[in-house]
């Protein structure tokens, strides 16, 4: 529409914390330097500013020139999700009247989740609704202080008639399913889980046929485990698995979720569903152990994890089974068992350091290693393998998991203080029944390598 040509390239700056360089803007976390093409952002377990529209205003910035926040902002927010946000705001009463957002000192102090939807749906509004050279003329021509007038002029009506077409253009403006799925896949990119869901959730509720059915809801079982609720994300592959009883996949995903919530029997029935479909499978197999340990057999548990170390050929299921096995063979009291426990862990994170070179982003790899370490009493460096895995972490089972460690380290290291402090992390957050578990007995009393 606007014949947009980007032309050079972009710099992106990811910033652990605000950065005394440049000029953040305190509503988002960004900054913006157009001259140099430069534009910044913030990027953490705990926030992530890196969103698409930060690239597309700073390319609107540069091409075009300032313009009020309203104009720019609302435009670089196009094609974002907004009009989903202000049907709500509209629906609930919040809607800020537009006479107060074209004043930049009151757009820039009214509530920001407000202010940037109701910016981004005007300005589509006016683009869709009218022409891409009426907005381009507001654009450059509007400063601060003639926003409202100019719009009146250009559009040649007065700003409530254009505030009550807007609102009809909200109320009446039909979403796209497929942009409900698009944009969940964003927001988990972008660690707000919340949103995933929410988005997940409507997604699902618009389920047609069969196929379409089961994709929908395996989002959102995958969005109810990313916010730590493992009942529904278990609920929701039950619903799965009944509607498509012959694949192994949902019964063996339910199962994992129902473990994560404390019911291993009921995980365990489903472990044979899916065991009856495909015995072989090792995934399943490693499951079967992790069910029998949690129930309390650490005999058959060992079995199966022995079993998958001699016959498997996936590194992540070797390294993982060495790790478990370890743990349970350094309690024996025979000395054989406690070398080859040792030489399972040693094993073990030789191949979890293998997968951290390849891709040293991934937190997986450092939980495993901090695992196994564990497992050598080597409390130091297991202790800085899982801060590692905290720092890149943002899921709330696998911080759970991790702190649950680092709890163990901790105590291994003498730190009583700090191994509380982790433990009582774990259980403060949605963490899986048996890590809250384990975290609360040993709220009680310190880890050893004996118990």
């Amino acid at each position: 529409k606007f014949h947009f040509n980007a032309t050079s390239k972009q710099n992106l700056f990811l910033y652990p914390c605000e950065g005394s360089s440049v000029i953040w803007d305190k509503r988002y976390g960004t900054a913006f330097d157009p001259i140099r093409n430069n534009c910044y952002t913030l990027y953490g377990t705990e926030i992530n500013t890196a969103d698409p529209f930060v690239l597309i205003h700073g390319a609107i910035l540069r091409s075009y020139g300032y313009a009020p926040p309203f104009l720019s902002e609302g435009w670089a927010n196009y094609f974002s999700l907004a009009v989903h946000s202000m049907k709500k705001i509209i629906k609930s009463g919040q809607a800020i009247s537009l006479k107060d957002l074209l004043n930049t000192v009151g757009y820039l102090k009214s509530d920001p989740a407000i202010a940037d939807a109701s910016a981004a749906t005007f300005v589509r509004y006016l683009i869709d609704q009218y022409t891409p050279e009426s907005f381009m003329k507001l654009y450059e021509t509007a400063d601060d202080m003639n926003l409202l007038s100019n719009i009146e002029t250009i559009y040649a009506k007065s700003i409530i008639t254009l505030e009550s077409e807007w609102h009809n253009y909200i109320d009446t403006l039909n979403i796209p399913g497929a942009l409900y799925t698009e944009f969940a896949d964003r927001a988990e990119v972008m660690r707000n889980y919340p949103l995933t869901l929410e988005y997940s959730k409507i997604f699902a509720q618009q389920a047609g046929a069969k196929a379409d059915s089961i994709f929908r809801i395996e989002k959102l079982s995958g969005a109810y485990f990313l916010n730590g609720d493992y009942f529904n994300a278990a609920k929701s592959m039950g619903v799965v698995s009944n509607i498509e009883t012959a694949n192994q996949g949902h019964f063996l995903s339910q199962a994992g979720y129902q473990m994560m919530n404390g019911d291993y029997e009921l995980a365990y029935e489903n472990l044979i569903k899916a065991s009856s479909l495909d015995s072989a499978n090792e995934v399943l197999k490693f499951n079967l152990a992790l069910n029998w340990l949690y129930r309390g057999d650490t005999a058959i548990a060992g079995q199966i994890w022995h079993e998958l170390i001699h016959n498997s050929t996936a590194a992540q299921l070797q390294g993982e089974s060495r790790t478990m096995l370890g743990h349970i063979l350094r309690k024996s009291g025979d000395a054989n068992e406690k070398l080859e426990a040792r030489n399972f862990l040693t094993v073990a994170i030789s191949i979890f350091s293998q997968q951290t070179q390849a891709d040293p982003s991934v937190p997986n790899p450092y939980l495993w290693t901090g695992i196994a370490l564990v497992g050598l009493n080597d409390a130091d460096n297991a202790y800085e393998q899982l801060n590692q895995a905290l720092f890149l972490e943002s899921r709330p089972f696998y911080i759970g998991m991790i702190n649950l460690w680092m709890g163990k380290a901790a105590d291994l290291r003498g730190k009583r203080a700090q191994a509380r402090e982790h433990f009582s992390k774990v259980i403060a957050v949605e963490s899986a029944a048996y890590n809250r578990d384990e975290a609360q007995k040993y709220l009680d009393r310190a880890y050893s390598q004996e118990k």
